[in-house]
């Protein structure tokens, strides 16, 4: 158990000249398991790309040991992030009314949780 972001998302990583410079929103920052970010890093900076997906996992776990155990979690936890954040915006939405006056951006994050779902499934063969 590692302290990472557990949040990590694509935007908030700052890049310089396409080296890493920062990292901004540290919001979520909490003793876990580094699965838990590079799901969420590998299914949001490529989630229609499998075969990027697994690039970047790949790059980390050569600079990085990492428990294969932990290794092996990694596709159900973005799958499961892929299910739960549609869920969280459809509740958002239907249940709570919270994303009035934000319809656009409620169609992309569905836009974006059915890409990473239908990127899961055609990885699969």
């Amino acid at each position: 158990i590692l302290t990472v972001l557990r949040d990590a998302r694509p935007d908030q990583f700052l890049f310089e000249k396409g080296e890493l410079s920062g990292v901004i929103d540290f919001g979520a920052v909490g003793r876990d398991i580094v699965a838990v970010d590079l799901a969420r890093l590998a299914s949001e900076w490529f989630p229609d790309d499998f075969s990027q997906q697994l690039m970047l996992v790949n790059s980390y776990v050569k600079n990085r040991i990492i428990d294969e155990r932990e290794f092996r979690l990694i596709r159900p936890l973005a799958l499961s992030g892929a299910i739960l954040g549609g869920l969280a915006w459809i509740d958002l939405h239907y249940r709570k009314r919270r994303s009035i006056g934000r319809e656009a951006e409620f169609d992309k994050a569905l836009d974006h949780a059915i890409l990473r779902l239908v990127s899961f499934y055609d990885s699969r063969g």
